[in-house]
Formats: structure tokens, C-alpha cells, sequence
């Protein structure tokens, strides 16, 4: 069982949850476990052993080189630490929290020295891995199964360093500081989601309302730290509670994962409402350009699927008509360009939540944002539409009036 934490911390990578993993096979049969990885079997020279919690126990040893490259011990601090691929694990001996690059995450089981063996549960480290785990205990069986992704290694490493420029142009922004934030890892249905939750008033118990902000970047680039200033700032300006996630970017993740990604997100958050002070009838979603046709996406979703609602909706220069032939690269099947997650003009937009539209007066994709917004008003549904004069696509990033204004759309509807 995964439950999330997070702690004060710098993201040292941003692309962290869905790069490529180079570690291919692992462990298998030891004991009466049988352990796979993608269906084949590997003899580990330790025997296999559950915990009192259920964790199944593999001598650390016994993974290298299969399933991680290499790790250190420190019998000091007690501190144990993993490389894996591009993945970076500490562990603290008899401690169930693990931290991937600065995000945590706890877990059941929890890594012993035992022998003069150090065992860590197998589980929770391909968690941490994004591998997926299906254990059989009647069979005593664990198959676990690498990430499979739509990418191959070319592709991947280019967009890897793409990903990491795009990083470093946004950090020239100041960041402005705030009273309280938090890194977690969201289960997704493609493995764990890198996010930041952001508080300016932590000292506030009434539940609030949570705006959750979807980076842009053309669906290939962005994190959660070149979107951090901005939507600490909105979280100041506002005086609600902000959350900054991450999704599955191309070419790795064709359409539609990334956008249900981003609903499995949201849905945890009115899942744990309740545990982050939220009030679950005023759930915002947002964001810039491609995130923003992923934020109208998933306010659709909800409003088909009924598992919660949307109170409304910021979209800034957004996407909205992907049936263009410039846009065929996001999609592994060409007819999704014609879902209305991704060109909202092919859906009812009726019933659809109160939605706010900032365009940038010299921008290629105002005409959408213009005709969205229309669309929306001939709907029903309440629309505030705003053409920022003097702006360019991507002005949130400098544009303090614009934050200033999703912050009040935020603070202000469904009260």
C-alpha cells in the first residue's frame, strides 16, 4: 500500500517519473518465490522472504546488475542509496520512507540488515522504479513488468534533453517564496506522478479551494519546476491551496495518456480532500497552452465520467483544435485528433464548468481561444474572456496582471 508525504526540498530532475528505465530483467526464483521480470525468471543466491508487514524480502545484493546498477550503504547514517537508470533512490535502514530525487513516498515495508544481508522490499523499490508488481500469494508468485512506452532510446534521450533545456530557460524567473510547499508522488495509471503542492496560509484549517495546474510545453517539454514560479504566485495572489503535477509527455506517452494522467491526479486529490484541507466542491483545474487542452480535457472527463466536479476551468492561449496536420505527432491513432479532449469543438460543451480564457493579443492560437470561448457562452456556460494586449503566446511567465487574474477567479467562483 502507497500513501504519499513530501517534504521542503530543491527538484535536483524534473522529468523524473516518465523517462525511459534502461534496467531490463531482475531476480526470480529463490525459496519458494518465484520472482520475474517481463516473464522470465532470474535465481538470486539469497533466499526470498516475507516480512511481518507482507513485504517480500530480496537481498539488495542480489539485484545488481539485474534490476539497479548499483547502491552504497553507509553504516553510520544508516543511509542506503540506489542508482537505478536515471533514477536516484534513498532509503534509511528500518525506515519505510524512500525518496526519489527528492520526492517521497512511504511504503509498508521498510529495508533490514538481517544476516549481515542487507534486504529490501522488492515491491516498494519497483514502485519507485514505475514498474508494475502483480503478486499471487496463494502461488507465491511476484511478476513484475518493466514500463513499456511508445518511444524508443533515440527518441527518449532527445526529448530528455529537450525537456532538461526547457528547465533551464524557465529558471531565470524569480520564484517568489511561500510559507509552505511539498513534493509528492501521485499514483497514475502509467506509474507515479512527480507533483508540488503549494500552500501560502498552512495555518489555515477551514478547507479551501485547490487550484491544479497542468504545465504547457508543446506535450513534450515543461515540469513542474519550470511552471514553479508561476503557480507559486498563484497560490500567494489567491490564498488557496495549488497543486503543480506532471503527466506523460510525448514521444513516450501518446494522446490520450497524458491527459488521463492528469484525471488520475485530479481524482486523487478529491480522494484526499479531506487529509489536505480541501473543499472538494471547489476543484480548479488549469493551465498554458498544450496544458491548457489537457485541463479542458480532464474537465470533460469529469463530466462524463461523474466521479467529482470541476468548479471551473483557466485556460491560457490554449490548444483547442487539434485536427490540424501540424498537431499528427501527438496522436499513435490519427482519428483522436478528433476526440474533443482534443479538439473541444467536436464535444457538447454543455454542462461544462465556469471557465476562464486568456489569450495573448499576438499569438497564432488566439482565433481558438476566441472561438472556444464563444462556443462556451452559446452553451451556457459562464465565460470570462480576456485578450491580454502587448502579450505573446507564453506571457504567464512574466505577466504578474495575468496570475493576478486567475487568482481571482480562483478565490471568487463557486463561493
Amino acid at each position: 500500500m502507497l500513501t504519499m508525504q513530501g517534504e521542503e526540498v530543491m527538484i535536483r530532475k524534473t522529468t523524473l517519473v516518465f523517462g525511459w528505465v534502461l534496467v531490463m530483467c531482475v531476480v526470480a526464483v529463490a525459496g519458494a518465490w518465484q520472482i520475474t521480470l517481463d516473464g522470465a525468471p532470474v535465481s538470486v543466491s539469497h533466499e526470498v522472504w516475507v516480512a511481518d508487514d507482507g513485504s517480500v524480502m530480496v537481498a539488495l545484493d542480489d539485484l545488481v546488475p539485474q534490476m539497479i546498477d548499483a547502491y552504497a550503504f553507509d553504516f553510520d547514517g544508516w543511509q542506503i542509496t540506489i542508482v537505478a537508470g536515471e533514477y536516484g533512490i534513498t532509503a534509511v535502514n528500518a525506515g519505510n520512507v524512500m525518496r526519489r530525487d527528492g520526492f517521497a513516498a512511504t511504503f509498508e515495508g521498510s529495508p533490514v540488515v538481517k544476516d549481515q544481508v542487507l534486504w529490501f522490499p522488492i515491491e516498494a523499490l519497483a514502485t519507485m522504479l514505475n514498474y508494475t508488481v502483480e503478486r499471487n500469494l496463494s502461488e507465491e508468485r511476484l511478476s513484475i513488468a518493466s514500463p513499456q512506452v511508445a518511444a524508443d532510446a533515440e527518441e527518449a534521450a532527445d526529448a530528455y534533453g529537450r525537456r532538461m533545456t526547457s528547465v533551464t530557460n524557465n529558471a531565470v524567473y524569480p520564484r517568489p517564496d511561500i510559507a509552505h510547499f511539498e513534493d509528492l508522488l501521485i499514483p497514475g495509471p502509467h506509474g507515479l506522478l512527480s507533483a508540488r503542492l503549494y500552500d501560502a496560509f498552512p495555518q489555515d484549517s477551514a478547507p479551501r479551494a485547490i487550484y491544479i495546474n497542468i504545465h504547457g510545453g508543446g506535450w513534450r517539454v515543461g515540469s513542474i519546476a519550470s511552471s514553479d514560479h508561476v503557480v507559486r504566485d498563484i497560490a500567494n495572489r489567491s490564498g488557496q491551496i495549488a497543486l503543480s503535477i506532471e503527466y506523460g509527455m510525448l514521444p513516450e506517452y501518446p494522446f490520450p495518456m497524458g491527459w488521463e494522467d492528469a484525471y488520475a491526479a485530479v481524482k486523487w486529490v478529491v480522494d484526499h480532500h479531506q487529509q489536505l484541507g480541501i473543499d472538494r466542491q471547489r476543484i480548479f483545474v488549469g493551465g498554458d497552452s498544450a496544458g491548457g487542452t489537457i485541463a479542458n480535457g480532464v474537465a470533460m472527463m469529469a463530466r462524463e465520467r461523474g466521479e467529482f466536479t470541476v468548479a471551473g476551468v483557466v485556460l491560457a492561449y490554449p490548444v483547442l483544435d487539434m485536427s490540424a496536420e501540424w498537431a499528427a505527432f501527438v496522436f499513435a491513432d490519427p482519428s483522436d485528433a478528433q476526440s474533443p479532449y482534443a479538439t473541444a469543438k467536436n464535444g457538447s460543451l454543455q454542462g461544462m464548468p465556469e471557465t476562464l480564457v486568456l489569450v495573448a493579443e499576438n499569438d497564432n492560437l488566439r482565433p481558438q481561444g476566441e472561438e472556444y470561448a464563444a462556443l462556451l457562452q452559446d452553451a451556457g456556460v459562464p465565460v470570462e474572456f480576456e485578450m491580454v494586449t502587448g502579450t505573446s503566446h507564453g506571457f504567464l511567465a512574466t505577466h504578474a496582471e495575468s496570475r493576478g487574474r486567475i487568482a481571482e477567479f480562483i478565490r471568487s467562483t463557486g463561493r
